[in-house]
């Protein structure tokens, strides 16, 4: 919006909607990414260390987002 661009934060938000579309088979619908932001999502199929990581890369706000560092040291990697 204000002509800046920042890789790092919009590379996260990627890996979060393809990891959310490689494990739910779709894209994440504005009701799922309210439940999202509100850490109140974690479909029955999936691990409570995998929604934990969805939800720190589908945060609406680029601050707010988990490092591309963080990442793979996530528990969800951990236990996989």
């Amino acid at each position: 919006m204000r002509g800046r661009y920042h890789g790092r934060p919009a590379t996260v938000w990627s890996l979060g909607v393809l990891l959310f579309l490689m494990l739910c088979g779709h894209f994440p619908n504005l009701r799922e990414l309210v439940c999202i932001q509100r850490g109140m999502w974690c479909p029955p199929h999936l691990s409570s260390n995998c929604c934990h990581l969805i939800q720190h890369l589908l945060q609406i706000q680029p601050q707010e987002r988990i490092d591309l560092e963080e990442i793979r040291q996530h528990m969800w990697f951990v236990e996989n």
